[in-house]
């Protein structure tokens, strides 16, 4: 899927609480895929560019752990933003896999995407996401 088409369809799932449709469009890639990419590189992992992404952290089960939302990269989600990095958390080995949309930041802000994160955080429930 590219990061324009469907989105209009994308929007329509969550609003519709269509949540087993929706997760069909999400990429699932091995951690290190995004984790030791260089995202200036055109042949990168498309997780490791900057963009604006929804995503679900999953041990090697593919058992959800976290779901969060940014407007960087997922590499630098990961690993970038201080005490809040995943990376420095002390459940951050568990996580085998990403499970990823990426969205454009024109057509869905920060405040859509933090709306789909909660929307996707009450459904779940991760185990390291903050009640």
């Amino acid at each position: 899927m590219s990061t324009n088409s469907g989105l209009s369809e994308f929007k329509n799932k969550i609003c519709d609480m269509d949540i087993d449709s929706l997760l069909k469009d999400f990429i699932v890639c091995k951690k290190e895929d995004v984790f030791n990419a260089d995202g200036r590189k055109s042949n990168s992992h498309e997780g490791a560019k900057k963009g604006s992404f929804i995503y679900f952290l999953l041990d090697n089960n593919k058992e959800i752990l976290y779901i969060g939302e940014t407007g960087d990269s997922l590499k630098d989600r990961l690993k970038g933003h201080g005490n809040g990095a995943h990376d420095k958390k002390s459940w951050f080995n568990q996580v085998k896999y990403i499970k990823y949309f990426k969205v454009n930041e024109s057509e869905m802000d920060w405040k859509f995407r933090l709306v789909i994160e909660s929307i996707l955080v009450m459904k779940f429930q991760p185990k390291y996401n903050a009640n």
